[in-house]
């Protein structure tokens, strides 16, 4: 990261242009980052310079982190899935129909 830090003007993240984890479909509205950091394999892997709406990146792929099991994660996706805004509106359109 301390190269990062010597080269970065990014002033809108907390570690100098280090990004912390992602996943697939947390920057959706920046879908050529996703592109580019979804397509690095290995760790250590440096993607070539590109433009987002953001302005320029250089992305290093430092670990995969993998997808705990269904059964893991269970409770807490149905939690989230329940307080979406679209199951509510969902609800709010069968009680109506």
């Amino acid at each position: 990261m301390n190269c990062v830090k010597n080269v970065s003007d990014d002033t809108s993240t907390k570690n100098a242009g280090a990004a912390a984890a992602i996943w697939l479909g947390v920057l959706a509205s920046i879908p050529e980052f996703e592109k580019v950091a979804f397509a690095l394999r290995e760790p250590g892997e440096i993607s070539d310079p590109f433009q987002s709406a953001l302005g320029w990146h250089i992305i290093r792929l430092e670990k995969k982190i993998p997808l705990p099991s269904y059964t893991e994660i269970q409770a807490s996706l149905k939690r989230r899935v329940s307080r979406d805004e679209r199951l509510q509106i969902q609800k709010h359109a069968a009680d109506e129909a």
